[in-house]
């Protein structure tokens, strides 16, 4: 122990005076600034459901924003004092089942009025989680984050094919690739895991990939309709997929000696389409699982590499070589969840 003196001393009482001493009947209806009154940590986090943000995603009068890693929460609109927020940080946490959950600093959950911080502790969850490895780095020791999410890696990958389009003098390939910062609502981590939110997302999936694929990137090379023979001797005139008609212009214009990649690239639109189209046939009940969270996780994977496919196709093309990907595809991490 050193012998010279300290230059600056903090005293604080103790949790088992504390208990004795705080009169628990001023934090009524605060029950996470109780805690702090009682002498938790101001940076211990708490875990709650993901449905708590349902209430603030969908209800234009707050403004929510999240980026898949971490999110904020505040009021847009004029509103009673009892229904203001302000939630400058949120991030996300995991347990051993890689279930998803939203995390808060006490400090800031104790900030929030009465019916807020009620209607936050109602959906606490209990347990060991751990919080997001970036969320921690950036909020906790104050570091640059080392990853993004598998939705802005996406994003990415389609801004790179359209930037290459570009360069090769073609059309852009995608028709919108959704840059700066004109993210699509929904394109996330599902909030609750229930099969109508899994539905809806693929839909919105769908609306991204094939549906936005630009036709126009095709003219020239590819007819844009095929003919099919009737028995009747007559011939029906059908207008072609843009999976079809992507599938046949890399077949005749690019000659890999390992197509796999390629093949599953065209796999992964067609699950996404088909996926999409399975609940526009049919009428089905709501239900909740969490394996809705694993099976999104599973169909963005194979999406982002399905795009990433996409640019390093590109990428071999001679006007496009010198390209520049940005760092953040080809060296930090990508978040899968």
């Amino acid at each position: 122990m050193s012998n010279s003196a300290p230059n600056l001393v903090c005293i604080y009482p103790s949790r088992s005076c504390l208990k004795h001493a705080v009169e628990r009947a001023q934090y009524k209806g605060k029950p996470f600034t109780l805690e702090l009154a009682l002498g938790e940590a101001q940076l211990a986090y708490r875990v709650f459901d993901l449905s708590v943000l349902e209430f603030y995603r969908n209800d234009p009068r707050y403004r929510y924003y999240c980026d898949d890693i971490a999110g904020s929460i505040s009021v847009q609109d004029r509103m009673r004092d009892s229904d203001k927020i302000y939630l400058r940080s949120f991030g996300f946490a995991y347990n051993t089942k890689h279930h998803r959950a939203v995390a808060v600093y006490l400090r800031d959950l104790s900030r929030f009025r009465p019916r807020h911080q009620q209607m936050w502790h109602s959906k606490q969850l209990r347990g060991q989680w751990k919080l997001h490895p970036d969320y921690y780095r950036s909020t906790i020791m104050g570091h640059w984050p080392t990853g993004i999410s598998i939705f802005e890696a996406t994003l990415g990958e389609m801004k790179c094919v359209n930037d290459m389009c570009e360069l090769i003098g073609r059309p852009a390939l995608f028709r919108d690739d959704f840059r700066d910062g004109r993210r699509p609502n929904g394109f996330g981590f599902l909030i609750r895991p229930t099969l109508k939110e899994f539905n809806d997302f693929i839909q919105l999936l769908d609306k991204m990939l094939s549906d936005n694929i630009n036709a126009k990137f095709f003219m020239g090379d590819l007819k844009p309709q095929y003919e099919q023979p009737r028995s009747d001797g007559k011939v029906e005139v059908h207008q072609k997929g843009t999976i079809q008609l992507l599938e046949e212009w890399i077949s005749l214009n690019f000659r890999p000696l390992d197509a796999s990649p390629i093949e599953a690239m065209i796999r992964t639109l067609r699950r996404v389409r088909g996926m999409r189209s399975k609940p526009a046939h049919g009428i089905s009940e709501d239900r909740f699982d969490q394996k809705y969270l694993v099976e999104q996780r599973d169909v963005m994977i194979a999406v982002c590499e399905a795009v990433q496919t996409l640019r390093l196709m590109f990428a071999s093309h001679p006007k496009a070589r010198n390209y520049s990907v940005p760092r953040t595809l080809t060296e930090m991490e990508i978040w899968m969840e």
